[in-house]
């Protein structure tokens, strides 16, 4: 793989396109699967699931995401440092959680206009707006 995409398939038999594109493809999936590694020296803490969407509960099963609590709401009093807090919250929030010394990592997705304040009652619709977990360090700046 390396040598037709590194070498821009300059090979005295380069691998056919569709053989290219399948390889890209599997490797495109296992990378959506992996989960962002933690920090150097992090304590492990309660890794949090926020949502109330059965969707994205079903999305988060099925990537093999460890958690040790899944919640509709957080109290982000009960969040400790060394967390993990995965979910979509509101800025607000996500900055009390980071201010905890936990980790944030925002469920985004690409929602149409069309898609928003509908639930994501199939796991599959994640997918379909191109779920995937991504770190933030929130923090309030000066206006």
């Amino acid at each position: 793989m390396r040598n037709d995409l590194g070498h821009g398939g300059f090979r005295s038999r380069p691998d056919p396109a569709a053989a290219i594109r399948s390889q890209l493809e599997q490797l495109t999936e296992e990378f959506s699967r992996a989960e962002p590694p933690q920090p150097q020296g992090a304590a492990a803490g309660t890794t949090w699931f926020v949502s109330r969407h059965a969707g994205a509960i079903e999305w988060a099963s099925r990537r093999g995401i460890a958690v040790d609590r899944m919640v509709a709401h957080l109290d982000v009093d009960d969040v400790s440092p060394g967390d993990t807090v995965i979910g979509t919250l509101p800025v607000n929030l996500a900055a009390r959680v980071c201010a905890r010394g936990a980790r944030y990592l925002n469920l985004s997705l690409e929602l149409p206009e069309d898609a928003r304040g509908r639930g994501l009652q199939r796991g599959r619709r994640c997918e379909r707006y191109g779920a995937r977990l991504e770190p933030f360090d929130v923090r309030p700046g000066a206006a």
